[in-house]
C-alpha cells in the first residue's frame, strides 16, 4: 500500500495496532507512529539518546488502557550518543519530547590506539559462539549471507585485514573497535579468516 525509505538504517522491528498505527523507532532515538494505511506521521517523541531505538516497539492494555513501551539505547550495530532508557506512553499521556543530544553522534571509528592486533586466540567454540552473537545476524550463520543484508564474507581475507575491517568498519558495516575488545575482535576475525568455510 506504501513504503518509506530513510537515509539512515533502521534496526527496529515495528508495532502495528488494531487502531492502525505502526509504532517504529529510529536510529536517532525517535519512536514515530505513522497511519497503517497511508503511512502518514503522526505522531512523533524524542527519547533524548542518539544511541537509537533499535527494538520493536510492544503494545499492551493495562486495566483498559492501551500502552506503547520503547527501549532506547545503545546497539554494538550502530553508532551514537550512548544512553539507555525505558518509555512508556499511553494516550493519556501528556509528556514532551526529551531534548535531542547536543553532541554529534560518534563516528565509526576506534579508539586510539585500539587498532592493533593483540597476539594470542581463544580456542575454536568460543570464537565460534563470538560469531554467531555479533555477525550471524548479519552475515549468516555460514558466512554467506544472512537477514540482516551483510555482505558475503571473502575467505580470501587474512586475520588482520578481517580485525582492521571488524574495528574500523567498512560499506554499511559498523565499526566494532568500541563496541568489542580487541581480543574479542581478534577472536572473531580469526574465526572467519581461519575457520568459517572449513
Amino acid at each position: 500500500m506504501w513504503q518509506q525509505q530513510w537515509s539512515d538504517r533502521c534496526f527496529s522491528g515495528s508495532a502495528v495496532t488494531r487502531g492502525g498505527l505502526v509504532f517504529i523507532g529510529r536510529n536517532d532515538g525517535r519512536l514515530t507512529a505513522l497511519d497503517k494505511s497511508t503511512g502518514e506521521k503522526l505522531w512523533e517523541f524524542h527519547t533524548g539518546t542518539g544511541a537509537g531505538i533499535h527494538g520493536a516497539p510492544t503494545v499492551f492494555e493495562h486495566e483498559g488502557v492501551q500502552y506503547v513501551a520503547a527501549f532506547a539505547g545503545g546497539s554494538i550495530y550502530a553508532s551514537g550518543v550512548p544512553g539507555d532508557s525505558v518509555w512508556l506512553f499511553s494516550l493519556n499521556g501528556t509528556i514532551p519530547s526529551a531534548p535531542a543530544p547536543s553532541a554529534e553522534p560518534q563516528t565509526q571509528r576506534a579508539a586510539p590506539g585500539s587498532s592493533a592486533m593483540p597476539a594470542g586466540t581463544a580456542d575454536l567454540e568460543r570464537r565460534r559462539a563470538l560469531f554467531g552473537r555479533v555477525c550471524a545476524a548479519c552475515h549468516g550463520e555460514t558466512g554467506l549471507g544472512g537477514e540482516g543484508n551483510g555482505a558475503p564474507l571473502n575467505k580470501s581475507l587474512t586475520t588482520a585485514e578481517v580485525f582492521s575491517i571488524v574495528t574500523l568498519g567498512r560499506n554499511a558495516m559498523p565499526a566494532f573497535g568500541s563496541a568489542l575488545s580487541a581480543e574479542e575482535r581478534r577472536d572473531v576475525s580469526g574465526f572467519v579468516a581461519d575457520a568459517l568455510f572449513e
